[in-house]
């Protein structure tokens, strides 16, 4: 039995191991991690598996994952800060 394809996609919008995925051809819908993990971030381009009206993200195609975040109780004047993930 062949494995199920993966297919392309860009993470757009997350909402803790929920995903709102683009395909390439412009659609749109909600994929899930494996595990307890999230295991992307908005800009991510990932590859995932249709598991009905669906997904589940397989895996991140970017070697590095960068975001920004604030430093609590910081100086407004200190610019966000790059976090390696």
């Amino acid at each position: 039995m062949d494995p199920a394809p993966l297919h392309n996609g860009l993470i757009v919008a997350a909402y803790g191991r929920h995903f709102l995925v683009e395909t390439p051809e412009g659609n749109r819908l909600i994929c899930h991690s494996r595990g307890k993990r999230s295991q992307g971030l908005v800009g991510d381009r990932i590859l995932w598996l249709a598991t009905g009206s669906d997904g589940t993200v397989e895996r991140s195609r970017n070697e590095k994952t960068y975001f920004t975040a604030r430093i609590p109780f910081a100086p407004s004047r200190l610019p966000q800060t790059w976090i390696k993930y």
